[in-house]
C-alpha cells in the first residue's frame, strides 16, 4: 500500500474517497486471475495494507494458500485481525517487495495493489525483479498503479478530474488539493507504456494491460 496517510482504521474508508473506482481494482484482479488459466493454489499478495483484498481472494478461491507482506506492521495487525475472522489462514510477515525472501519459483500468482508508486525507478525495478523470481515459469503478476499520463496537458486534465473526485466524494477541497500535490513529489507514477516495458525487462514474456481508469492503470505479466 505504500505510504497510507491514515490510520488503519481509517484506511479502507478513506481510499474511497481518494482513488477513483477503488474497489473495481479487487473485482477485476480477482476475474483476471479466473480467466488467466493460472491455477492459484499459492498467492502472494504484496503490500496487503489492512487485508481487505486478500479476504477478498480467499472468498473467490478457498483454500488457496495466501502469503501476505507489508512494511506497516499496524496495518499487518489489522489483516491478521481479518483474516483470522474469516477462517483464513495466511503467511504474514513485515517486509517489501524489494526485500521479500520466499523461496524462487514458489508463487503460482502474485499481485500488488497501489504499492510500489512511492518508489524510484531503481527499487521499483527490484521490487519487480524480484515478484518474478518468487513466481514460477508461467505464474502470473497482476498490478494496479497509479499512471503518468503521456503529456503535460494530459497530467493538468487528470490531476483537476482527480481533485475533484476527491471533493465530490467528501473530502476537504485543502485536503484534496495537498493529496494532488504529492504528485511527482511522494509518489512517482510512470506511463502505461512504462509499467510494459518494466514487465518485460523483468523477464514477463507476456506483457498486457487489463484496465485503465481515471489516474490508474492494471497490467499484468505471465513470466516466461
Amino acid at each position: 500500500m505504500g505510504k497510507p496517510t491514515n490510520a488503519p482504521s481509517d484506511y479502507d474508508r478513506g481510499v474511497l474517497k481518494t482513488v477513483p473506482l477503488y474497489e473495481e481494482f479487487h473485482r477485476h484482479i480477482l476475474d483476471l486471475v479466473a480467466h488467466s488459466g493460472v491455477t492459484p493454489e499459492r498467492w502472494l499478495d504484496a503490500g496487503t495494507g489492512t487485508g481487505k483484498f486478500a479476504a477478498e481472494i480467499t472468498e473467490a478461491f478457498p483454500g488457496v494458500q495466501l502469503s501476505l507482506f507489508d512494511p506497516d506492521p499496524d496495518f499487518l495487525a489489522v489483516a491478521r485481525e481479518r483474516l483470522a475472522g474469516n477462517g483464513a489462514i495466511a503467511d504474514i510477515r513485515q517486509t517489501t517487495s524489494e526485500d521479500a525472501d520466499y523461496p524462487d519459483d514458489y508463487f503460482d500468482i502474485a499481485t500488488a495493489v497501489l504499492s510500489h508508486h512511492y518508489l524510484q525507478p531503481e527499487g521499483r525495478k527490484r521490487a519487480v525483479q524480484n515478484i518474478a523470481r518468487m513466481l514460477k515459469p508461467g505464474g502470473l503478476f497482476v498490478t494496479t498503479e497509479h499512471v503518468a499520463p503521456f503529456t503535460s496537458r494530459g497530467l493538468d486534465i487528470a490531476l483537476a478530474r482527480w481533485r475533484d473526485f476527491q471533493v465530490a466524494s467528501g473530502k476537504p477541497a485543502d485536503k484534496a488539493a495537498s493529496h494532488v500535490a504529492r504528485y511527482g513529489e511522494e509518489f512517482l507514477p510512470i506511463t502505461a507504456q512504462d509499467h510494459l516495458t518494466l514487465l518485460r525487462d523483468c523477464g514477463f514474456g507476456v506483457a498486457e494491460i487489463f484496465w485503465y481508469a481515471y489516474g490508474q492503470v492494471g497490467v499484468y505479466g505471465i513470466k516466461g
